[in-house]
Protein backbone atom coordinates (compact mmCIF):
# COMPACT_ATOMS: atom_id res chain seq x y z
CA UNK A 1 0.00 0.00 0.00
CA UNK A 2 1.22 3.56 -0.89
CA UNK A 3 2.08 6.24 1.66
CA UNK A 4 -1.20 8.59 0.06
CA UNK A 5 -3.12 4.82 0.56
CA UNK A 6 -1.89 4.84 4.21
CA UNK A 7 -3.17 8.59 5.41
CA UNK A 8 -6.36 8.41 3.13
CA UNK A 9 -7.15 5.13 5.00
CA UNK A 10 -5.80 6.95 8.29
CA UNK A 11 -7.99 10.00 8.00
CA UNK A 12 -11.14 8.19 6.95
CA UNK A 13 -10.76 5.37 9.42
CA UNK A 14 -9.94 8.29 12.20
CA UNK A 15 -6.87 7.14 13.53
CA UNK A 16 -5.10 7.94 16.30
CA UNK A 17 -3.53 11.34 16.90
CA UNK A 18 0.36 10.17 17.01
CA UNK A 19 -0.02 8.22 13.89
CA UNK A 20 -1.25 11.33 12.06
CA UNK A 21 1.73 13.66 14.11
CA UNK A 22 4.25 10.70 12.77
CA UNK A 23 2.68 11.17 9.06
CA UNK A 24 2.97 15.19 9.55
CA UNK A 25 6.64 14.98 10.05
CA UNK A 26 7.62 12.68 7.43
CA UNK A 27 7.46 16.26 5.31
CA UNK A 28 8.02 18.56 7.81
CA UNK A 29 11.32 18.62 9.05
CA UNK A 30 11.33 21.81 11.08
CA UNK A 31 11.79 21.39 14.87
CA UNK A 32 10.50 24.75 15.74
CA UNK A 33 7.31 23.75 13.66
CA UNK A 34 7.35 20.34 15.10
CA UNK A 35 7.26 21.55 18.35
CA UNK A 36 3.94 23.15 17.41
CA UNK A 37 2.29 20.10 16.04
CA UNK A 38 3.43 18.25 18.88
CA UNK A 39 1.35 19.89 20.99
CA UNK A 40 -1.41 17.30 22.30
CA UNK A 41 -4.91 18.80 22.40
CA UNK A 42 -7.50 18.93 20.58
CA UNK A 43 -7.11 21.61 18.50
CA UNK A 44 -3.84 20.35 17.32
CA UNK A 45 -5.03 16.74 16.52
CA UNK A 46 -7.84 18.48 14.50
CA UNK A 47 -5.61 20.85 12.73
CA UNK A 48 -2.83 17.92 11.71
CA UNK A 49 -6.10 15.92 9.98
CA UNK A 50 -7.14 18.58 7.80
CA UNK A 51 -3.15 19.65 6.38
CA UNK A 52 -2.99 15.68 5.89
CA UNK A 53 -6.13 15.83 4.07
CA UNK A 54 -4.75 19.05 1.90
CA UNK A 55 -1.33 17.69 1.56
CA UNK A 56 -2.63 14.24 0.25
CA UNK A 57 -5.67 15.53 -1.71
CA UNK A 58 -8.43 13.95 0.45
CA UNK A 59 -11.68 15.70 0.77
CA UNK A 60 -14.62 14.84 3.39
CA UNK A 61 -17.89 14.50 2.39
CA UNK A 62 -19.90 17.55 1.71
CA UNK A 63 -20.67 19.46 4.51
CA UNK A 64 -23.73 21.14 5.43
CA UNK A 65 -24.33 24.45 4.48
CA UNK A 66 -23.28 27.35 7.25
CA UNK A 67 -26.48 28.91 7.03
CA UNK A 68 -28.59 25.98 6.70
CA UNK A 69 -26.37 24.59 9.60
CA UNK A 70 -27.57 27.78 11.59
CA UNK A 71 -30.82 29.21 9.85
CA UNK A 72 -31.61 31.09 13.19
CA UNK A 73 -28.87 33.73 12.16
CA UNK A 74 -31.38 35.21 9.91
CA UNK A 75 -34.04 35.78 12.19
CA UNK A 76 -35.03 39.17 13.87
CA UNK A 77 -34.38 37.68 17.23
CA UNK A 78 -31.07 36.34 16.77
CA UNK A 79 -28.66 37.58 19.59
CA UNK A 80 -26.78 40.39 17.45
CA UNK A 81 -23.36 38.96 19.50
CA UNK A 82 -23.61 36.02 17.04
CA UNK A 83 -24.48 37.95 13.87
CA UNK A 84 -20.90 39.56 14.56
CA UNK A 85 -19.34 36.04 15.42
CA UNK A 86 -20.99 34.79 11.83
CA UNK A 87 -19.35 37.52 9.87
CA UNK A 88 -16.01 37.15 11.65
CA UNK A 89 -16.29 33.43 10.80
CA UNK A 90 -16.11 33.70 7.49
CA UNK A 91 -12.90 35.60 7.53
CA UNK A 92 -11.28 33.72 9.90
CA UNK A 93 -12.00 30.44 8.25
CA UNK A 94 -10.47 32.33 4.95
CA UNK A 95 -7.38 33.59 6.76
CA UNK A 96 -7.17 29.80 8.10
CA UNK A 97 -7.20 28.44 4.70
CA UNK A 98 -4.82 30.94 2.78
CA UNK A 99 -2.78 30.27 5.67
CA UNK A 100 -2.97 26.36 5.27
CA UNK A 101 -2.41 26.25 1.79
CA UNK A 102 0.80 28.68 2.24
CA UNK A 103 2.50 26.29 4.76
CA UNK A 104 3.44 24.22 1.62
CA UNK A 105 4.96 26.98 -0.09
CA UNK A 106 6.60 28.34 2.72
CA UNK A 107 10.79 28.17 1.46
CA UNK A 108 12.45 28.61 5.22
CA UNK A 109 11.93 27.73 8.66
CA UNK A 110 11.31 31.24 10.03
CA UNK A 111 8.03 31.22 7.16
CA UNK A 112 7.05 27.25 8.22
CA UNK A 113 7.09 28.14 11.61
CA UNK A 114 4.76 31.90 11.21
CA UNK A 115 2.56 30.12 8.40
CA UNK A 116 1.85 27.28 11.05
CA UNK A 117 1.19 29.70 13.96
CA UNK A 118 -1.66 31.61 11.58
CA UNK A 119 -3.19 28.31 10.93
CA UNK A 120 -3.25 27.29 14.63
CA UNK A 121 -4.33 30.42 15.60
CA UNK A 122 -7.61 31.02 13.32
CA UNK A 123 -8.21 27.66 13.30
CA UNK A 124 -8.73 27.88 17.20
CA UNK A 125 -10.75 31.68 16.73
CA UNK A 126 -12.72 29.69 13.98
CA UNK A 127 -13.71 26.41 16.17
CA UNK A 128 -14.39 29.02 19.35
CA UNK A 129 -17.03 30.88 17.37
CA UNK A 130 -18.25 27.89 15.51
CA UNK A 131 -19.08 26.54 19.23
CA UNK A 132 -20.78 29.81 20.01
CA UNK A 133 -22.89 29.10 17.05
CA UNK A 134 -23.82 25.26 17.78
CA UNK A 135 -24.02 25.84 21.60
CA UNK A 136 -27.18 28.62 20.72
CA UNK A 137 -28.65 26.47 17.81
CA UNK A 138 -28.85 23.81 20.63
CA UNK A 139 -29.68 25.61 23.63
CA UNK A 140 -31.37 28.95 22.52
CA UNK A 141 -29.30 30.63 25.04
CA UNK A 142 -25.29 32.44 24.50
CA UNK A 143 -22.51 29.79 25.43
CA UNK A 144 -20.55 33.19 25.91
CA UNK A 145 -16.70 31.52 25.84
CA UNK A 146 -15.26 33.86 22.93
CA UNK A 147 -13.59 37.27 24.03
CA UNK A 148 -16.26 39.01 21.84
CA UNK A 149 -18.07 38.90 24.86
CA UNK A 150 -15.97 40.69 26.88
CA UNK A 151 -15.27 43.64 24.45
CA UNK A 152 -18.98 43.97 24.15
CA UNK A 153 -19.24 44.19 28.15
CA UNK A 154 -16.82 46.71 27.73
CA UNK A 155 -19.01 48.94 25.18
CA UNK A 156 -21.61 48.67 27.62
CA UNK A 157 -19.79 49.91 30.74
CA UNK A 158 -18.87 52.87 27.99
CA UNK A 159 -22.38 53.55 27.77
CA UNK A 160 -22.79 54.04 31.48
CA UNK A 161 -19.42 57.02 31.40
CA UNK A 162 -19.89 60.62 31.93
CA UNK A 163 -18.54 63.25 28.61
CA UNK A 164 -15.61 63.60 30.80
CA UNK A 165 -14.62 60.37 30.96
CA UNK A 166 -15.31 59.70 27.38
CA UNK A 167 -13.46 62.45 26.02
CA UNK A 168 -10.41 60.77 28.02
CA UNK A 169 -11.52 57.12 26.71
CA UNK A 170 -11.15 58.56 23.06
CA UNK A 171 -7.82 60.30 23.37
CA UNK A 172 -6.31 57.31 24.91
CA UNK A 173 -8.09 54.57 22.21
CA UNK A 174 -6.61 56.85 19.31
CA UNK A 175 -3.03 56.82 20.87
CA UNK A 176 -3.61 53.10 21.12
CA UNK A 177 -4.74 52.55 17.84
CA UNK A 178 -1.90 54.25 16.39
CA UNK A 179 0.43 52.28 18.61
CA UNK A 180 -0.67 49.49 17.60
CA UNK A 181 -1.05 50.80 13.84
CA UNK A 182 3.07 51.33 13.78
CA UNK A 183 3.55 47.86 15.23
CA UNK A 184 1.74 46.27 12.21
CA UNK A 185 3.28 48.64 9.90
CA UNK A 186 6.86 47.76 11.30
CA UNK A 187 6.41 44.02 10.94
CA UNK A 188 9.17 43.33 12.99
CA UNK A 189 7.75 40.44 14.96
CA UNK A 190 5.12 38.60 12.44
CA UNK A 191 4.11 36.36 15.42
CA UNK A 192 2.24 38.76 16.66
CA UNK A 193 0.45 39.84 13.93
CA UNK A 194 -3.03 37.94 14.79
CA UNK A 195 -2.79 39.26 18.22
CA UNK A 196 -2.41 42.62 16.94
CA UNK A 197 -5.00 42.59 14.36
CA UNK A 198 -7.44 41.44 16.73
CA UNK A 199 -6.69 43.54 19.26
CA UNK A 200 -6.65 46.81 16.51
CA UNK A 201 -10.02 45.58 15.60
CA UNK A 202 -11.54 45.97 19.54
CA UNK A 203 -10.11 49.67 19.71
CA UNK A 204 -11.36 50.65 17.09
CA UNK A 205 -14.99 49.37 17.96
CA UNK A 206 -14.62 50.53 20.73
CA UNK A 207 -13.11 54.30 19.63
CA UNK A 208 -16.48 54.41 17.21
CA UNK A 209 -18.66 53.47 20.63
CA UNK A 210 -17.02 56.28 22.14
CA UNK A 211 -17.92 58.79 19.50
CA UNK A 212 -21.15 58.32 18.89
CA UNK A 213 -22.09 58.19 22.41
CA UNK A 214 -19.98 61.98 22.15
CA UNK A 215 -21.91 63.22 19.74
CA UNK A 216 -25.01 62.27 21.34
CA UNK A 217 -24.43 64.48 24.35
CA UNK A 218 -23.91 67.43 21.23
Amino acid sequence: MSNVETIHNWLVAGGSSEEGRQFLFEFIQDKNLIRIFSRKTKYQDQIIRRVLAYKYNWKRPEEIKFRDEFPYLDDIGCPPELKILATDKITTYKKFKDAHKALFDCTTNEQQYLTAKLVIENYIDNTLIYNELKYYNKYKKLLGKHPIFASLNRLKELRRSSPIELIEKQTKLKENIWRIESELKKGDKPHLQVEREQRLKLRLAELEEVERLIESYR
